[in-house]
């Protein structure tokens, strides 16, 4: 399989602060292959979120604890607003997005 686009951000990590933060994932009309989360350190717990430019979610796990590594065929419409909240500790999550366009 040949993917198209690999998106992640320049630092690749988005702080917490009072357990939560919001990043905006840059996409076209997509198909997203692999999310990667991981928090600062393996105990942490914490709510992700994927929603599109329509509002939708199109992602939800709540009480994740650790790292996330899932493998998905999850279709996606436009940018999405990657929601990280209710996290146990205040600290750095790297992510990592993989999508085809």
């Amino acid at each position: 399989m040949q993917f198209a686009y690999a998106h992640s951000t320049k630092d690749g990590a988005i702080s917490t602060s009072a357990g939560s933060a919001t990043k905006t994932i840059y996409l076209s009309n997509s198909m997203i292959y692999q999310i990667v989360i991981k928090p600062g350190t393996a105990d942490t717990s914490y709510d992700i979120t994927l929603t599109d430019v329509r509002s939708v979610d199109i992602l939800k796990e709540t009480e994740r604890v650790g790292e996330m590594n899932e493998l998905i065929q999850l279709p996606a419409l436009g940018n999405l607003t990657m929601t990280i909240s209710n996290a146990s500790n205040d600290e750095v999550f790297t992510y990592y997005v993989v999508a085809q366009d």
